[in-house]
């Protein structure tokens, strides 16, 4: 296979995408040139084999150091990624595969990762806390050392019957937010290692039936004084943890279950996107009505501000946002990263990931792009298929053109190329095979 060159020292990447694969993909935006600008580029940058797929991300911040980068797989797995994030040979490959050993595989699958906090132990070595959610209802804290490779068990919390996502906010005074199936919104303070706010069930509804519970993400607003909750049921909430117990804005939407959320703080005090199981992404505007009571939380107020377009063809697995750069990214089922234009929320360029992906993290570097280099990336992509569809090139060889036009992860065109013929190859018939024919005789 050909190997595909090694970035430029320059170009950090700017996003990591994990993967259901077991693989910790990095894409990288070129800057743009007046000649043309590159296409963005795939890289491997860690990977764990396929019984471990990768279920979150999470970095420290920027601390007067490097940023680090941690990875948890489904099957227990916490590791932190190199700091340099480059694509992996093979000799490391190898090396991941021995760390992967089954022996580390906890009785409860891992759902969710998050970063809590840094802080320097006795010795003044910096240590950062992560936050690791199990479906048995666990949330575990762990440390981890500047000089150690793997973590240790500072704590651990009861959160329910479930939990499928944790976040995180402050560093003093570090907050975490966490939820699940029949497992309400519960607020924890890490340093006391206690609950300082359980959310309150609404009232049962017109047939007096209990409302179930299903928290699929949490995102803290304006430093965690409101907490934005989407749920599998359809419902977009926002909570105020100082107010009352119940969430005071509670707005349906569509009719499929909600996967992922995203606050859009710059927009409005309390503007979210969201995107559901259908592949919808839309764009909401929570802000409180005048009076809303906690029996009976109001949603006149609260309305759908627009859809991003066009939608994505799976459901949506994650959302993010750069506020700076006016940039929502999204992956989805179907395999691919879409980064969208906040304002006008029209699609900007796509990417094909080639693996099923679980979750995104954007990197320090994703604040130095812009719409018009984004833009230009995802029109590089593309590049040559209008052309040839206007001389009347048939739709399976765009669909090939494009698949070669996608960047790969190892650089193996060849062995792409090499597909494509074999598909052709075999789309006609075998010789002397037909359709199969029936005969009926009278007796039946």
């Amino acid at each position: 296979s050909v190997a595909m060159p090694d970035p430029e020292p320059h170009q950090s990447p700017q996003l990591l995408l994990a993967c259901r694969t077991g693989h910790v993909k990095s894409v990288t935006f070129s800057a743009v040139s007046d000649d043309a600008s590159q296409p963005p580029r795939l890289s491997a940058v860690a990977e764990f084999g396929q019984r471990h797929p990768v279920i979150g991300l999470a970095s420290s911040p920027d601390c007067g150091g490097p940023a680090r980068v941690y990875a948890a797989t489904a099957t227990g797995l916490l590791r932190r990624l190199d700091d340099d994030l480059r694509q992996m040979d093979s000799a490391e490959k190898a090396a991941a595969a021995e760390m992967t050993s089954p022996a580390e595989v906890p009785a409860a699958a891992t759902t969710c990762l998050t970063f809590c906090c840094s802080s320097a132990d006795s010795s003044g070595e910096r240590r950062d806390l992560l936050a690791v959610g199990h479906e048995d209802g666990t949330v575990r804290l762990a440390s981890f050392a500047a000089s150690a490779a793997s973590c240790t068990d500072a704590a651990q919390l009861r959160a329910g019957c479930h939990v499928g996502v944790v976040r995180a906010w402050g560093d003093s005074d570090a907050r975490l937010a966490t939820g699940g199936r029949e497992s309400d919104l519960r607020v924890w303070d890490v340093a006391a290692e206690s609950c300082v706010f359980q959310a309150k069930n609404l009232p049962n509804d017109r047939l007096n039936l209990r409302r179930p519970v299903d928290v699929r993400d949490i995102r803290p607003i304006a430093g965690g004084q409101l907490l934005a909750v989407c749920t599998g049921h359809r419902e977009l909430r926002l909570y105020s943890p100082g107010e009352q117990r119940r969430p005071v804005v509670n707005l349906a939407w569509s009719e499929y279950p909600i996967q992922s959320c995203c606050a859009i703080e710059a927009a409005s005090a309390a503007a979210v996107a969201a995107g559901n199981s259908a592949g919808h992404l839309g764009l909401f505007d929570l802000r409180r009505p005048p009076a809303a009571s906690s029996k009976s939380p109001a949603a006149a107020a609260a309305q759908l501000l627009g859809h991003f377009k066009p939608s994505c063809s799976g459901a949506v697995t994650a959302l993010d946002a750069v506020i700076d750069a006016g940039l929502l990214f999204a992956t989805s089922e179907d395999r691919h990263l879409r980064v969208f234009d906040l304002r006008g929320r029209r699609l900007l360029c796509q990417l094909y990931a080639k693996s099923r992906l679980a979750g995104l993290l954007p990197l320090s570097g994703v604040s130095e792009l812009t719409r018009s280099s984004v833009r230009a990336a995802g029109d590089r992509v593309v590049k040559g298929l209008t052309a040839s569809s206007s001389e009347g090139v048939s739709k399976r060889r765009l669909t090939d053109q494009l698949y070669l036009a996608t960047p790969a992860v190892e650089g193996d065109a060849e062995a792409k190329a090499a597909k494509i013929d074999k598909k052709k190859a075999g789309a006609a018939p075998a010789a002397g095979r037909g359709p199969i024919k029936f005969s009926f005789t009278a007796d039946m």
